[in-house]
């Protein structure tokens, strides 16, 4: 894993090395823990079934760009309310570019639009089974601008996957609207709240599963702080193990530490998943102590949580909710669970 910290943190990478994927990934935690969101945009979803075919059978013009996904989903107290995850083909995708501060990426009917460090996003779908329309938007104010980032590159790694810290603390006011798909003249439901938020981009020029054996990441935002922590794993032969743990406050970055210690109490879920349901990660200067309680998503290759974290660093005390995750991208090799990867999907040609 690189992180990359070139200032244009809302840059649109044309990928189309076969294998190559890129998300913006947008979530929040409302201030008092009922509501929380997590949304992706993706211009080439690694994990989409039609994308992974045909990769394992090494099809020949492959175009990622036709493997785009928009994906929605709202919790309250950890329960799935509502969702809609969408599939477009690389003409639906529509990139504009007025400055290095002004940028829009459009796939179907949502859109990001950035403005300096403010980032609006805009869904408009329905939701497969429940024949409901979701129409959501989200103002975020970027807290913690990427530029105080250095650019890192793991060492011994080929620049293969890329991290960029674009804005890992924001405020945001969602507003969310969800009445009945058939008739547009029914009452709608409104939901509005507000809270502390994450966003970042995730890039690569290979195929997740070709090199990465184990993904685990979290984050933790109060008021101006952020933590962030990374465990990646890879193949012996490819790169050593990625470990970092980063907190920044408002424009300052505090730490950013690689010579830590993970340590995991496992379960499985009912795919057979190992996960952590409690990590300790112990530095120089901090201790940090989550649990995963509450499932957000639950998958036969990932799970994410909206976790609980205790941590303490120069000789203060921090707890609260924030959200972290497994991913093993080796899985997605397992035919067998596409059916139910695309159970949600809905397909945009």
């Amino acid at each position: 894993m690189n992180i990359n910290a070139d200032w244009d943190p809302h840059e649109f990478k044309i990928l189309k090395s076969k294998g190559s994927y890129q998300w913006w990934y947008f979530d929040g935690i409302d201030f008092s823990s009922t509501y929380s969101f997590v949304i992706i945009f993706s211009t080439s979803f690694p994990f989409s079934p039609a994308y992974l075919k045909n990769l394992i059978n090494d099809a020949q013009n492959i175009n990622p760009l036709d493997f785009a996904r928009v994906s929605f989903k709202l919790f309250k107290h950890g329960k799935l309310m509502h969702q809609s995850v969408q599939e477009f083909i690389s003409g639906t995708i529509n990139i504009v570019k007025r400055n290095d501060h002004i940028a829009s990426l459009n796939i179907g009917r949502n859109s990001i639009n950035f403005n300096g460090n403010k980032v609006s996003l805009k869904i408009r779908s329905f939701e497969k089974w429940a024949k409901r329309s979701i129409d959501a938007d989200i103002d975020m104010t970027i807290n913690s601008p990427q530029e105080f980032f250095s650019n890192e590159c793991n060492i011994n790694s080929p620049n293969s996957h890329y991290w960029s810290p674009a804005g890992i603390n924001t405020d945001y006011v969602a507003k969310i609207k969800i009445r009945r798909a058939e008739n547009q003249f029914s009452p709608r439901k409104k939901i509005i709240f507000e809270g502390n938020g994450y966003y970042d981009r995730n890039w690569g020029t290979e195929a997740v599963f070709d090199n990465i054996l184990n993904w685990k990441r979290g984050r933790f935002i109060e008021k101006d702080l952020t933590l962030v922590f990374f465990d990646t794993t890879y193949r012996k032969d490819y790169a050593k193990q990625f470990k970092r743990i980063i907190i920044t406050k408002g424009k300052d970055v505090l730490l950013n530490e690689s010579d830590i210690e993970f340590e995991y109490q496992n379960s499985k879920n009912l795919w057979g998943l190992a996960y952590p349901s409690k990590i300790i990660i112990k530095g120089k200067k901090i201790i940090v102590k989550v649990s995963n309680n509450i499932k957000l998503y639950n998958s036969p290759f990932r799970i994410k949580f909206q976790s609980e974290f205790e941590v303490e660093f120069n000789d203060s005390n921090l707890n609260g909710m924030g959200i972290s995750e497994l991913i093993n991208p080796k899985l997605l090799k397992r035919k067998w669970m596409y059916p139910l990867l695309n159970f949600n999907v809905i397909k945009h040609s």
